[in-house]
């Protein structure tokens, strides 16, 4: 669709509602009711060939009887009305149609049907179709609120910078809900039900494109072009809008035709679209309460720095404690005021505690004044980048002491970062959202909402340079090549290798062992045996010559029983440090990916490996959780000397993180295509 196009998509001018009632509580009542109440400017067309007037607004017989083109025609019919309906709707030259009307393909094989023909209809005229199935839509900013839930009622909500797109009505509902609760302004929402034509994804991707919210919250039930999701994150990093994804059950992945772990850890789990969702720089929420808190926090703080420091000042040193161990589980620094800021507040507040977490202590209430005193050193102090507040008595409105102080200082210190924490009144959480403070109800929410939006924002910065992901053909998979071609593949290509060698006797094994250092590690290297471990083909911690010639003995004898034709053994010293299993994979659906997580033996078991569209650099794989700073460069290079070699799938398990920072491969399983073998 052309941007004049999708301009009467989201800024609707002129409605025609098919089925309008003038019942305020019948669907086709709201659907009328809500936009008028709201003052909408636009023009409404109420559609009832039983009644002259709705509401005070003159109908029409039929949608043939309509004097101009609407931007939308909203169906409120029943289904066996919907396809004659779309018809004259296509006739009169509607730019968009809206079906609110159930009982398509989400009932049974005559509804499906129905479904595919009322979408052929709406196609063949030019127009786009949202639904069947569908709760409606809302542009809160222009009051056109052609939806029918019951919430536009009970907790309309306020303008502002999110957009909602949601597969759900009830979620999409339910986050309208909780918006408003802690004032949350909301741009859009869209309900996209059946998505017989407009998906989700195409409209957070047209949302990107149009610049018209800061944040998007999107959550879908069915991903039926993983493409697409790749090009929509994509799209959505680019404009850098801040988004959280919340699935609601997912389509099935493909399973990887490998012989290597990385098939079974990807398998055909649902956490793997969490993982590539987290890559892309979204938020992959687990709970509308994290998806809110996750929102609230990108739209109000966007700029956050990685290594933020939170400052909390409190009235109790209980609370201080709960929030310091909230920092910590999530990796926030709380670095203590300096030594002239603490004197600088103890001189008119002697009673508090002004390190940090800053208890001002229950005396504050004697000496008020020192109180928004206290907050303005702490922001000018240059030394937090994050101030949250403690306000016990939120219930009191936005008339209690510590909400106005609160939303005075953050007026006067309109550049910096502040939160406010406790139970919140709606008219307190409101008053604080409009000082730019957000809210929240108990110290993780907002120590894993600040890890969660700088995480998400280093990974979205560096998602938004790549190209579209492009999926290879379908295959059967890679040729596999045993342990030393493929390490001698990634030695090539740049990675870091341990040090080893093929022998050829019990005596060369225990020269080799001699000259590499002892302890040395023995294994039975054949292309028939990937997984060498699992019939015994590894000896751990030789540390004299006899236990290396008893070990060589051993492996080729069991070579020759489970391999006689293809089978050697290879020592290498034994390395120490933490096990890592780092991998990448061409997906038949998905493209490239990179996996990394604990490595070892039960690295399937563990199913703690997360998951990334390739390339990632070193800010990627911290944010990811997957390493920590000091081997992120080496892990980096790593998946880039994988890249390079570009096979089927390179796995390593183990890479030993070593004490100086590199990141060195004892063990790999490489497939490549087989014309390349």
């Amino acid at each position: 669709m052309s941007e004049r196009g999708w301009d009467s998509f989201f800024e609707p001018r002129v409605v025609a509602v098919v089925g309008a009632s003038a019942d305020p509580q019948r669907i086709g009542g709201r659907l009328v009711r809500y936009s008028l109440e709201s003052g909408f400017t636009g023009r409404i067309i109420p559609v009832n060939p039983n009644r002259d007037e709705v509401f005070g607004i003159p109908t029409r017989a039929s949608v043939a009887e309509i004097d101009e083109p609407p931007d939308w025609v909203v169906v409120a019919l029943p289904r066996d009305r919907v396809a004659h309906t779309v018809t004259e709707a296509g006739k009169l030259g509607a730019r968009n149609v809206s079906v609110v009307a159930a009982g398509f393909a989400e009932q049974d094989e005559e509804g499906k049907a129905l479904q595919h023909r009322v979408a052929a209809i709406a196609g063949r005229y030019g127009m786009r179709l949202l639904g069947p199935n569908s709760n409606g839509f809302m542009n809160v900013a222009s009051d056109a609120f052609f939806a029918f839930t019951p919430v536009i009622d009970s907790a309309r909500p306020v303008p502002g910078e999110l957009a909602i797109v949601t597969q759900s009505a009830a979620i999409g509902t339910y986050l309208v809900n909780w918006c408003r609760r802690i004032g949350l302004g909301v741009r859009h929402w869209f309900h996209t039900g059946n998505e017989a034509d407009v998906t989700a994804l195409e409209l957070a991707r047209v949302i990107a494109e149009r610049g018209q919210a800061r944040a998007v919250a999107l959550s879908f039930e069915t991903v039926r072009d993983l493409e697409d999701l790749h090009e929509t994150l994509r799209t959505l990093a680019a404009a850098g809008i801040a988004t959280a994804v919340l699935q609601a059950g997912t389509s099935t992945i493909g399973r990887l035709a490998s012989q290597a772990h990385t098939a079974a850890l990807i398998g055909e789990e649902n956490e793997l679209l969490g993982d590539l969702v987290a890559s892309a720089g979204c938020y992959p929420a687990q709970s509308i309460a994290g998806l809110v808190n996750f929102l609230q926090l990108a739209v109000d703080q966007p700029r956050l720095p990685v290594d933020t420091r939170l400052g909390f000042v409190s009235t109790s040193g209980g609370v201080g404690v709960l929030m310091a161990d909230a920092a910590e589980a999530y990796a926030v620094a709380m670095p203590a005021l300096s030594a002239p800021v603490q004197r600088q507040i103890k001189g008119y507040a002697p009673f508090s505690h002004p390190a940090n977490p800053i208890d001002t202590t229950a005396q504050v209430i004697n000496q008020p004044d020192a109180f928004p005193r206290i907050l303005r050193d702490c922001v000018d102090s240059g030394e937090l980048d994050l101030l949250a507040v403690f306000v016990a008595h939120g219930l009191a409105g936005a008339g209690d002491s510590t909400v106005r102080r609160l939303v005075e200082v953050a007026r006067s210190r309109p550049d910096a970062a502040f939160a406010a924490l406790g139970i919140l009144s709606e008219d307190a959480a409101a008053a604080l959202r409009a000082a730019g403070v957000s809210a929240f109800s108990e110290p993780r929410e907002l120590t894993s909402a600040i890890r969660a939006a700088v995480d998400a924002r280093v990974r979205r910065e560096a998602f938004a340079g790549r190209s579209r992901v492009v999926v290879p053909p379908p295959g059967s998979g890679g040729s596999l090549l045993d342990e030393v071609a493929g390490k001698e593949l990634l030695a090539a290509a740049g990675a870091d290798i341990v040090d080893g060698a093929i022998v050829a006797s019990a005596d060369e094994a225990a020269s080799r062992a001699a000259l590499l250092g002892l302890p040395v590690v023995a294994k039975l290297i054949s292309k028939a045996l990937p997984h060498k471990a699992n019939h015994g083909g590894v000896r751990l911690g030789l540390w004299t010559g006899a236990a290396v010639r008893q070990a060589y003995e051993d492996l080729d004898a069991l070579g020759a029983r489970l391999a006689p034709d293809d089978h050697r053994v290879l020592v290498e010293r034994q390395l120490a440090g933490d096990e890592l299993f780092v991998a990448r994979t061409r997906h038949p659906r998905l493209g490239p990916l990179v996996g990394a997580g604990p490595g070892g033996s039960n690295v399937e078991g563990a199913r703690a490996v997360r998951w990334q569209w390739g390339p990632v650099g070193p800010d990627e794989l911290v944010a990811s959780g997957a390493v920590g700073p000091a081997h992120a460069e080496a892990v980096a290079a790593l998946l880039a000397a994988m890249e390079r070699i570009d096979a089927v799938t390179a796995e390593t398990n183990p890479v030993f993180l070593t004490g100086d920072g590199r990141a060195v491969v004892a063990d790999a399983l490489i497939e490549i295509d087989p014309e390349r073998a």
